[in-house]
């Protein structure tokens, strides 16, 4: 049934959450560093984590074109036997539907289309895309400021599970647009505290459902009612805005950071239940994040190689709890808060850039690398695994992401 994933693609790209949950941007460099967003980067990307950051950044710098795109292991695997599913599906009856499930179930697809015999249960898509669609960071008036438009798309979860009565499609995805304005400001002996505010226009949509034999036909009918199909899907969608508040004090060998996310923010949320459109106002959940790091400069840091070369950071994230992915719990985890991570500088001139990044996201290792040529594109690499569930190990995500970005 292609009819099924051109529902799902429309929906989810054209527009602007049964949760109410954050934009979800991240950098490639900030997934190889285990995550950490708060002292990480002198980038456009603290615009959403951490505004105070913008006071680093000593030159302007306009960003356009950047995306990142990232893929599970099973991605293709799966994607490529749930379209021949759908292909039978959307040429049978509803009586048959059951059993076309149940043979690309476990492989054995008796159903007439080729699947090469996978066996695709409890293995997903996932899958993430994301970028930058015009940023300027820079100083202005002695202060650091920055503006910039931000898009991602997820499908965190497309799969086909056995339940008990029959097998079910899966689906969890959602988008993002985050539009940040922040400035910056240091004051104190030697600049030596920096504070950041930003205000962002956030808008967001969300599919989070599970559709066995009935609700898979009923989506295939031609003449569904937009409210009925929503409702099936489990889409919901919101609008309206956030600030962000940061903060980094410097001191002779490191730095230390905290962060206020959505600390104000009023959003408008639409859903669909029961065939039945409903619209209330809603709140984004409260981050409070602390972060510490060495130096942000070479030359700042000492005179060892080691040293010089070097750059390390640990943040714990979510220190109230919060149910920040939206799965229906509270993050009362540690593990899944930690997140720490290193780059180090190998290769640094004029023409050729290339760094090693390592780190540890809730639990799990990441690495990759950063590359960028004569200063101006920018090519990202990193391996990552996040988690899902409430508890590490509960549902771990493996993930491969790629990212190109133009900077001037």
């Amino acid at each position: 049934m292609k009819k099924l994933f051109l529902i799902i693609f429309i929906i989810s790209a054209t527009s602007i959450f049964a949760e109410v949950i954050p934009a979800s941007y991240k950098t490639v460099k900030s997934n190889a560093m285990g995550g950490t967003t708060i002292l990480a980067e002198k980038s456009d990307m603290s615009l959403i984590y951490n505004p105070a950051m913008l006071e680093f950044i000593d030159k302007w710098h306009l960003s356009f074109l950047g995306g990142n795109i990232g893929t599970g292991n099973e991605t293709f695997e799966v994607a490529k036997a749930l379209q021949n599913m759908m292909d039978a599906i959307s040429n049978a009856n509803e009586d048959d539907v059951p059993k076309i499930l149940n043979d690309y179930l476990d492989g054995t697809n008796t159903s007439g289309k080729n699947n090469d015999g996978n066996e695709i249960n409890n293995k997903a898509i996932r899958a993430d895309i994301s970028g930058v669609i015009a940023s300027y960071t820079g100083r202005i008036f002695g202060a650091g400021f920055g503006v910039g438009a931000f898009g991602n798309v997820n499908a965190n979860e497309i799969a086909l599970v056995n339940k008990p009565s029959s097998p079910e499609l899966v689906l969890d995805m959602n988008t993002s647009l985050d539009v940040p304005l922040g400035i910056s400001k240091s004051i104190g002996k030697n600049n030596q505290y920096s504070m950041g505010l930003s205000f962002r226009m956030v808008s967001a949509t969300s599919m989070e459902a599970s559709l066995g034999s009935s609700g898979l036909f009923e989506l295939s009918d031609d003449n569904i009612s937009d409210d009925k199909k929503n409702s099936l899907l489990g889409y919901s969608e919101y609008s309206g805005f956030s600030t962000n508040l940061g903060a980094v004090w410097q001191t002779k060998k490191l730095n230390y950071a905290f962060t206020l996310k959505d600390f104000i923010n009023s959003v408008k949320v639409t859903k669909y239940e029961n065939e039945e459109k409903i619209e209330e106002d809603d709140k984004l959940p409260l981050n409070l994040s602390i972060a510490i790091s060495n130096k942000f400069t070479p030359e700042e840091r000492g005179m060892n190689w080691y040293e010089k070369n070097i750059f390390w950071t640990v943040e714990i994230q979510n220190l109230l709890n919060k149910d920040l992915d939206g799965n229906g719990y509270d993050d009362t985890n540690f593990w899944k808060k930690l997140h720490a991570g290193a780059e180090i500088a190998l290769i640094n001139n004029k023409a050729f850039d290339f760094d090693f990044r390592v780190g540890l996201n809730q639990g799990y290792p990441t690495y990759g690398f950063g590359t960028q040529l004569f200063r101006t594109l920018l090519i990202d690499y990193a391996y990552f695994t996040k988690e899902v569930g409430p508890y590490i190990g509960s549902q771990e995500v493996n993930m491969h992401t790629f990212a190109f970005k133009i900077e001037i």
